[in-house]
């Protein structure tokens, strides 16, 4: 009777462990409107301050897509499979030297920007998309740059843009889309990748 028991007990445990790992395998990534990109950390010379840069992507499109998991393919909320990026995107970004206590651990890189200069440099930032199909790469400047709170007349070290962008033509889902932030001078600052796979 013990050794029924004990067959039974395992076989059972042996169950949940196996639909635990099948609810494992077959979950993958769901999203929403709003697609959370990351945050990057810049070190300012010469005061030794830290900017940080952070980035969403928002379409309406996003809402209820989702993966299988190890599998290269996206549904949409009707089931669908979805087969290109929206038409329209839209990124928010923050840039700002006021907040220190992000847990940023890594720095992107460094820049020379005295801290009464900060706040005209964040005036000043240039945004595009780069679009990567295989080795080709397409870019895309923004349809529209729209920067919100603070006036820009009101020295601020802290900026946030809505930057859109019309993605002009049909994009595979399966090309990489990489945000680039680039300095005044034009050069690249710091890159997000709208990455669902």
């Amino acid at each position: 009777m013990k050794r029924v028991l004990i067959v039974v007990l395992l076989l059972t445990v042996a169950g949940v462990c196996k639909d635990r790992n099948q609810n494992a395998a077959d979950s993958g990534r769901s999203y929403h409107s709003v697609i959370p990109l990351g945050a990057e950390r810049i070190d300012l010379k010469p005061s030794k301050k830290q900017m940080f840069i952070l980035a969403t992507a928002e379409s309406p499109q996003f809402e209820g897509w989702h993966g299988v998991a190890n599998a290269r393919t996206l549904f949409s909320s009707d089931g669908k499979k979805v087969k290109f990026y929206p038409s329209h995107v839209r990124f928010r970004l923050t840039a700002t030297a006021m907040r220190p206590d992000m847990l940023v651990l890594e720095s992107y890189g460094s820049i020379n920007v005295p801290d009464a200069e900060i706040g005209d440099y964040l005036l000043h930032l240039g945004f595009r998309v780069l679009v990567f199909h295989g080795l080709e790469k397409t870019i895309i400047e923004p349809d529209k740059i729209r920067m919100i709170g603070m006036p820009a007349e009101v020295p601020y070290a802290e900026r946030i843009y809505h930057i859109s962008f019309n993605l002009q033509q049909r994009i595979p889902i399966t090309d990489r889309i990489v945000l680039e932030v680039t300095s005044p001078t034009g050069n690249r600052l710091c890159k997000f990748h709208l990455d669902l796979f």
